[in-house]
Protein backbone atom coordinates (compact mmCIF):
# COMPACT_ATOMS: atom_id res chain seq x y z
CA UNK A 1 0.00 0.00 0.00
CA UNK A 2 1.46 3.27 -1.50
CA UNK A 3 1.71 6.36 1.63
CA UNK A 4 -1.20 8.38 -0.38
CA UNK A 5 -3.62 4.70 -0.39
CA UNK A 6 -2.74 5.06 3.41
CA UNK A 7 -3.69 8.43 3.50
CA UNK A 8 -6.92 7.38 1.40
CA UNK A 9 -7.94 4.69 3.53
CA UNK A 10 -7.52 6.95 6.60
CA UNK A 11 -9.85 9.51 5.41
CA UNK A 12 -6.66 11.83 5.66
CA UNK A 13 -6.61 13.02 2.53
CA UNK A 14 -10.53 13.82 2.85
CA UNK A 15 -9.76 15.15 6.06
CA UNK A 16 -6.80 17.49 4.58
CA UNK A 17 -8.87 18.52 1.71
CA UNK A 18 -11.89 20.18 4.02
CA UNK A 19 -9.45 22.18 6.51
CA UNK A 20 -7.83 23.10 3.51
CA UNK A 21 -10.90 24.26 2.00
CA UNK A 22 -11.81 25.98 5.52
CA UNK A 23 -8.49 27.85 5.39
CA UNK A 24 -8.82 28.98 1.56
CA UNK A 25 -12.40 29.89 2.31
CA UNK A 26 -11.84 32.40 5.30
CA UNK A 27 -8.47 33.76 3.73
CA UNK A 28 -10.82 35.17 0.97
CA UNK A 29 -12.92 36.56 2.97
CA UNK A 30 -10.21 37.92 5.19
CA UNK A 31 -8.99 39.58 2.15
CA UNK A 32 -12.36 41.61 1.53
CA UNK A 33 -12.03 43.17 4.94
CA UNK A 34 -14.61 39.87 6.26
CA UNK A 35 -12.28 38.32 9.67
CA UNK A 36 -15.55 36.27 10.19
CA UNK A 37 -14.35 33.28 8.10
CA UNK A 38 -11.26 32.96 10.84
CA UNK A 39 -13.58 33.22 13.83
CA UNK A 40 -15.61 30.95 12.00
CA UNK A 41 -13.45 28.05 12.19
CA UNK A 42 -11.82 29.34 14.94
CA UNK A 43 -11.77 26.79 18.29
CA UNK A 44 -13.39 28.15 21.34
CA UNK A 45 -9.90 28.34 23.19
CA UNK A 46 -7.90 29.86 20.61
CA UNK A 47 -4.45 31.63 20.99
CA UNK A 48 -3.53 34.32 18.88
CA UNK A 49 -0.02 35.82 18.58
CA UNK A 50 0.11 39.27 16.44
CA UNK A 51 3.13 40.75 16.15
CA UNK A 52 1.02 44.27 16.47
CA UNK A 53 -0.08 43.60 19.46
CA UNK A 54 1.67 43.95 22.80
CA UNK A 55 -0.29 40.94 24.57
CA UNK A 56 -1.04 37.48 22.94
CA UNK A 57 -5.01 36.90 22.22
CA UNK A 58 -6.52 34.06 24.26
CA UNK A 59 -10.17 32.80 23.39
CA UNK A 60 -12.90 33.45 20.99
CA UNK A 61 -14.38 36.55 22.71
CA UNK A 62 -10.93 38.09 22.65
CA UNK A 63 -9.95 37.18 19.06
CA UNK A 64 -13.66 38.36 18.10
CA UNK A 65 -13.36 42.41 19.58
CA UNK A 66 -10.00 42.46 17.72
CA UNK A 67 -11.00 41.68 14.72
CA UNK A 68 -13.87 44.10 14.72
CA UNK A 69 -11.51 46.78 15.02
CA UNK A 70 -9.67 44.75 11.31
CA UNK A 71 -13.22 44.69 10.04
CA UNK A 72 -12.91 46.13 6.43
CA UNK A 73 -9.70 47.43 6.62
CA UNK A 74 -8.09 44.52 5.06
CA UNK A 75 -8.04 44.29 1.60
CA UNK A 76 -5.84 42.10 -0.83
CA UNK A 77 -6.49 41.33 -4.47
CA UNK A 78 -4.80 38.09 -4.48
CA UNK A 79 -3.30 35.69 -2.39
CA UNK A 80 -1.62 32.37 -2.34
CA UNK A 81 -1.16 29.35 -0.01
CA UNK A 82 2.41 28.11 -0.71
CA UNK A 83 2.95 24.55 0.46
CA UNK A 84 0.25 23.97 2.71
CA UNK A 85 0.68 21.19 5.31
CA UNK A 86 -1.99 19.71 7.32
CA UNK A 87 -0.82 17.35 10.68
CA UNK A 88 -3.50 15.60 12.47
CA UNK A 89 -2.17 14.19 16.16
CA UNK A 90 -4.18 11.50 18.32
CA UNK A 91 -7.36 12.40 20.26
CA UNK A 92 -6.56 12.94 24.15
CA UNK A 93 -7.73 9.49 26.17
Amino acid sequence: MTSLESENALGLTTESNRILSMEEGALARWCRGDPSGFLEIAAPDVVYFDPFQKERVDGLPALTAYYETLRGTISADRWELSRPLEQFAAAAP
